[in-house]
């Protein structure tokens, strides 16, 4: 995988990644717009601008929920330390639960954690949870009410958790706690995970590379590269769906609605599947020939090869269009150890994959910023000519204009999908804090940033 592409790094410098979501669920306020279809900008190119309305993201549409409820979100410093805030970022409040504080999952009454920290070298300990009750207005993390739920083994993060049950990773395995018996069950039992020792590795990923949950189903993978659905509801696994694993599953998958969007990852085949998780059945929505004739017809991208490859990542459905992230690929004409990239954005009706255009506009702005190779010991054996698009919250698509973080040219941009409109994320803004919800937890300046 190319590094500019491994997950997020530092955000503009100063953030870091948190592991796990519990879903995507991009695009609900572009399900309620009239007439949403595609880019606004197809007609209206003189509207393009760097400023937009004030960024307005419903908190129901944002993607990860794990981290808030309603009323606040709650991040934590993997040792000791809940941080409280309003949704919109102000008023931070800190709490100290006593003892390690490692990972987190917040519900509308509790907020769940685990007492194994990422600082810790001991992977043993307990999830435990707090009450959280709200007082004049005011969320309080009942702290002196702390209880310990159950005890864990080589803790890694949590899965999933709802009312029923909690699911978490161990270093090798899923488990699912059921709360009514108390019991801990090993869902993956006979499912030989890889030797990565990242378990995230071994499931399907949601386009921000986290694990993708969808009404208590996942997917993951075996050792021999098998593909298996695992029902944490039920606490049972199967091999999965003939037609999702025929061409292999791209790396990167998305949801909407009731279903998952399945991209393969042969490029020949190019097929981009829907899977309905109520009824455990896929069908085929967009074909690789179409793929292949669109790109053939816009030319997106002036490689000047013949044998470039392609791999489809279905990104977020928005309004009724499903927007899929083409990754394009070729060898450097002088040296077959090199190889380019480049990004851009198709789209077509999710309900069939007709009506298939380029996302011209939107694509073009990833490649505002064109990255230059890194300076390092030994230079990449790849180039990445432009930024991505991951997924969308509300009616924002999320966009980079370059590739690799490190650089000054790396920026993240809101796409207004309905106006056509960007708005670039300034450091210290309301737009940054919500970075939050996509995974993404800003740190404090250090001194030296500070003093420059």
């Amino acid at each position: 995988m190319r590094k500019g592409k491994r997950g997020f790094g530092n955000l503009l410098a100063f953030m870091v990644i948190i592991s796990i979501c519990a879903g995507c669920r991009g695009g609900e306020s572009g399900e309620r717009a009239e007439n949403a279809s595609g880019t606004a900008l197809q007609s209206e190119k003189d509207t393009r601008g760097g400023d937009t309305d004030a960024i307005q993201i419903p908190v129901g549409s944002i993607t990860y929920q794990r981290y808030h409820n309603d009323r606040c979100l709650y991040t934590t410093d993997g040792k000791s330390v809940v941080s409280q805030y309003l949704l919109d970022g102000t008023d931070k409040k800190t709490y100290q639960p006593g003892g390690d504080t490692g990972d987190i999952w917040v519900t509308g009454d509790w907020l769940y954690y685990s007492t194994v920290s990422m600082y810790s070298e001991e992977r043993d300990g307990a999830v435990c949870r707090i009450p959280l009750t709200v007082q004049e207005g005011r969320e309080l993390p009942a702290t002196e009410k702390k209880e310990e739920l159950f005890r864990v083994k080589d803790w890694y993060d949590f899965l999933d958790v709802t009312e029923d049950y909690i699911a978490y990773l161990s270093y090798d395995a899923i488990y699912r706690y059921d709360r009514k018996s108390r019991e801990i069950k090993k869902i993956s039992k006979g499912i030989r995970f890889r030797d990565d020792r990242d378990p995230r590795q071994c499931l399907v990923k949601d386009p921000y590379l986290n694990p993708l949950v969808k009404d208590g189903v996942t997917f993951c993978y075996d050792k021999e590269g098998k593909l298996f659905r695992l029902d944490l509801k039920k606490g049972n696994y199967k091999k999965a769906d003939s037609e999702l694993t025929k061409n292999g599953v791209a790396s990167r998958i998305c949801a909407g609605g009731d279903n998952m969007y399945f991209g393969t990852s042969e490029q020949e085949k190019g097929t981009v599947l829907r899977y309905n998780v109520a009824s455990d059945t896929s069908e085929k929505i967009l074909s690789g020939k179409a793929v292949a004739e669109l790109l053939e017809k816009e030319e997106p991208w002036d490689c000047e090869e013949s044998g470039a490859d392609w791999i489809a990542y279905p990104s977020f459905v928005y309004g009724d269009r499903l927007y899929i992230s083409i990754e394009l690929c070729w060898e450097d004409d002088c040296d077959d150890e090199l190889r380019y990239f480049a990004d851009f954005v198709i789209s077509c009706k999710e309900e069939d994959g007709t009506d298939l255009r380029y996302e011209e506009d939107l694509s073009s702005l990833m490649h505002t910023g064109i990255a230059k190779e890194l300076a390092m010991e030994e230079p990449l054996p790849y180039y990445d000519e432009t930024g991505y698009v991951r997924c969308c919250m509300g009616d924002y698509a999320i966009v980079t204009t370059t590739a690799y973080e490190e650089t000054d040219e790396f920026a993240w941009m809101f796409y207004n999908l309905k106006t056509g409109k960007y708005h670039k994320v300034e450091r210290g803004g309301k737009e940054q804090f919500y970075m939050y919800f996509i995974g993404e937890v800003p740190e404090e300046d250090s001194e030296e940033e500070k003093e420059e």
